[in-house]
């Protein structure tokens, strides 16, 4: 395997690294806090991660509204 072909294999897994941890992020962050709040766990309530998680909301549904679709999704 080419060097150049090497770096582009990595770059491409770690666009699907990522894409996969932001997919998991929504939905199990949605799953968490409610499981969170019954659970007393306190990262749920911090505001930080609440502000995260509906901003990352706002995205997907950012791009439901105009109409775009997501190549690694498809």
């Amino acid at each position: 395997m080419q060097a150049g072909t090497k770096i582009y294999s990595l770059l491409a897994d770690l666009v699907l690294l990522v894409h996969f941890a932001f997919v998991a992020f929504v939905a199990l962050g949605f799953l968490a806090i409610w499981v969170g709040y019954f659970c007393r766990w306190p990262f749920v309530r911090d505001l930080r991660f609440r502000v995260a998680h509906l901003l990352a909301m706002g995205l997907v549904l950012a791009e439901s509204l105009t109409g775009f679709i997501c190549p690694l999704t498809t």
